[in-house]
């Protein structure tokens, strides 16, 4: 954040007057060292996500991630589908760590922790065995390297565990695909790309009313769900010209303005979304003939929807998302984007020559939208620089 650090940040909570705040990615374990005293469990874990701030001044830090998660876990899956079993934990950071600690809880036999960046993964390895020792938990730096027998186990109790569960229970690991799929797209803009954007729940609510909106009327739930996705693109469109001129925590004020803009719309205008309400009675999809009404044929298209959307970002990852997703983080958003690996890298030449003018007339946009922001920068640095 240029110009605020976290001090700085944690300074001005306190002189606001708050009596605490929430602590989320990527300042987890960064400011541990700036509170006057940690929760016993906090320190255990090494990652805080909620400051207490007393009358005095001090803060206190504590970690209810371990708990809490520990606590969904046991009440959807009971305590029994953890003990001995072996897990994989994909990422070491404030939340891994927390579910890291939450999985040893539960009893698990071995946990094999994979981050990228590998010293993470080993850090973490080393608080663990201090508590439960070395024969419990291993770094993997290549989750290819896992037996298919792994890979498997994990397919099959994602198709088994519907059938041993309740109701109830099946709701929950349906909200959790939905949660996922959610999140796949949030990692983009924060984890990609590095832009504190608040709008992920704000789209997520557009397309979810206008696909409940559509299929009431008699649409097709195929029709209603592209439209769902083009007005979304459209929105997000409008949204870019005032968000792209600013960055980091300016960004997280736009997005956060516009998020408050569309619950304030969905809350209030009734006429359309029958406010607090909701909108209720609403027809799952139907594929093919293939009705989805019943909570286990629902999981499944949630699963099959899940799993589509995780193969695209692992595609993305590994061919040009990967390298130019970052330079999104540096404002350097005139670089060919993502759309050439779909579009200008694709073999048919007629839809590679329009694809080139697309993405040439695309950067072009792009570097008038962005260009305030960059000279706000240029300037920024040449006075650093005199300093």
């Amino acid at each position: 954040m240029p110009g605020r650090r976290l001090p700085q940040l944690l300074d001005a909570i306190k002189t606001a007057g708050f009596t605490g705040a929430n602590i989320t990615y990527p300042f987890k374990q960064d400011v541990i060292p700036l509170l006057d005293a940690v929760d016993p469990e906090a320190a255990e874990t090494g990652a805080i996500n909620t400051v207490v701030i007393g009358p005095d001044g001090r803060t206190t830090g504590y970690n209810f991630d371990r708990r809490g998660w520990s606590h969904s876990f046991e009440a959807t899956f009971g305590r029994d589908s953890a003990e001995r079993a072996k897990v994989v934990l994909v990422g070491a950071g404030g939340a891994g760590r927390a579910v890291a600690f939450a999985l040893m809880d539960l009893g698990v036999a071995v946990l094999i922790i994979h981050d990228r960046d590998g010293a993470r993964a080993n850090a973490l390895k080393n608080d663990l065995v201090k508590y439960y020792g070395a024969s419990r938990c291993r770094v993997t730096s290549n989750l290819e390297g896992l037996s298919l027998i792994h890979i498997l186990g994990a397919a099959i109790f994602a198709i088994a565990a519907p059938f041993f569960l309740k109701p109830f229970g099946i709701y929950l690991i349906s909200m959790w695909t939905v949660l996922t799929v959610a999140a796949i797209g949030l990692n983009l803009t924060l984890g990609y790309a590095g832009q504190v954007s608040m709008a992920q729940g704000a789209f997520i609510g557009i397309g979810a009313y206008t696909v409940a909106l559509l299929t009431q009327a008699g649409w097709p739930y195929p029709v209603a769900f592209v439209c769902a996705g083009s007005l979304c693109f459209v929105i997000g469109w409008g949204l870019g010209y005032p968000a792209l001129r600013v960055q980091h925590h300016y960004l997280a004020f736009v997005t956060l303005a516009f998020s408050t803009l569309v619950f304030l719309v969905l809350r209030n205008e009734e006429w359309l979304t029958h406010g607090v309400y909701g909108i209720s009675g609403i027809a799952r999809p139907t594929l093919f003939g293939w009705s989805t009404g019943k909570p286990r044929d629902f999981y499944f298209f949630s699963l099959g929807t899940l799993t589509d959307v995780y193969k695209r970002q692992v595609i993305d990852e590994f061919t040009l998302a990967g390298g130019n997703w970052p330079k999104i983080r540096a404002l350097d958003i005139v670089e060919p984007t993502v759309f050439e690996t779909y579009v200008v890298h694709r073999k048919d030449a007629a839809l590679s020559s329009y694809g080139e003018r697309f993405v040439a007339a695309l950067r072009r946009h792009m570097e008038a939208i962005a260009a305030p922001a960059r000279r706000a920068n240029a300037i920024r640095s040449r006075g650093s620089r005199r300093k």
